[in-house]
């Protein structure tokens, strides 16, 4: 679930092969990685994640992802579905290249 926003905050289109990465792309997805994580758990993992007490996370929303339609929180650019191998994707194709 969160891979969608770690590909926003990167910038990365997720179907870009990882052989087209430079050293200084690869920087940026592994401070987009640390971001989203520490961001999930500050706030105890998205609402479906419950911790050890059994009291769920309290991360109610997504930057794009699951808001196919909405706007882009950068750009305005409406949020596209997309299809990359088996799974769906969520991208705003102005920001994400």
């Amino acid at each position: 679930m969160y891979i969608q926003d770690i590909l926003f905050r990167a910038k990365f289109h997720p179907g870009r092969k990882i052989n087209t990465m430079s050293d200084v792309d690869k920087d940026l997805l592994y401070k987009a990685i640390c971001d989203e994580f520490q961001e999930a758990s500050d706030l105890g993992g998205i609402v479906q994640e419950r911790d050890l007490y059994n009291n769920p996370g309290r991360k109610y929303d997504f930057l794009v992802g699951y808001k196919e339609g909405k706007p882009c929180p950068v750009c305005g650019t409406e949020i596209s579905k997309i299809k990359v191998a088996n799974t769906a994707c969520y991208i705003c194709s102005s920001c994400q290249k």
